[in-house]
């Protein structure tokens, strides 16, 4: 049973990420947005006068070197392995497998880490849905959204195939499951109508 639940993670895996890139290279056509309609928000008077200030500034181009992307690329993402080889190793220390802890692991990796490890884009969506630019502040959430679902879990459960890992799979508990039904119940909630209002969030 557990090879099968295996198998079938490991092909949906697959699956998902030809899906996410698919996805991705829709997003990369030219006049992909067009069939898009733009949410209706009601901005206040200073988000308006801050999009009338922003439309009489013409936009720069600011291109970067090829060689100063893939520099910055690789950098970045060294800093990173490093802080997630030291985050995982007091993860272990604060919370042993073999010790009971007040706080649940399920907890930590589902809910804390992902507060803490997006806390600059969660910044960056709540300042955008405060200027009024609602698209931009649900295109920043849905896509993170669907590059965690999509891609990141996906390439983990293959990469620890890879490893001979062979207890990564897409078996998810209540608790994750609550989490996931929530959170698509909530993006449901925000964007069925294409109008959004800071009232939606007490709903």
């Amino acid at each position: 049973m557990a090879n099968t639940i295996a198998r079938f993670s490991r092909v949906n895996a697959i699956l998902f990420i030809i899906a996410y890139v698919a996805y991705i290279s829709r997003l990369r056509r030219p006049h992909a947005s067009s069939d898009i309609v733009p949410a209706k928000v009601e901005a206040t008077p200073e988000a308006q006068k801050i999009s009338s200030q922003d439309a009489a500034v013409p936009p720069r181009k600011v291109q970067l070197r090829l060689w100063v992307t893939v520099c910055a690329l690789l950098v970045s993402t060294a800093l990173v392995s490093i802080c997630a080889v030291f985050m995982t190793t007091a993860i272990n220390k604060a919370f042993p497998l073999n010790e009971p802890s007040t706080i649940p692991r399920n907890f930590v990796g589902l809910v804390l880490l992902p507060t803490i490890g997006n806390a600059a884009e969660h910044w960056t969506t709540v300042i955008a849905a405060v200027n009024g630019q609602m698209n931009r502040a649900i295109g920043i959430v849905i896509k993170s959204s669907i590059q965690l679902a999509f891609l990141v879990i996906p390439f983990s459960i293959l990469f620890g195939w890879v490893l001979g890992n062979e207890n990564m799979d897409l078996t998810f508990d209540i608790f994750e499951l609550s989490l996931l039904c929530g959170a698509i119940i909530l993006a449901y909630l925000v964007t069925k109508d294409g109008r959004s209002m800071w009232s939606v969030a007490l709903y």
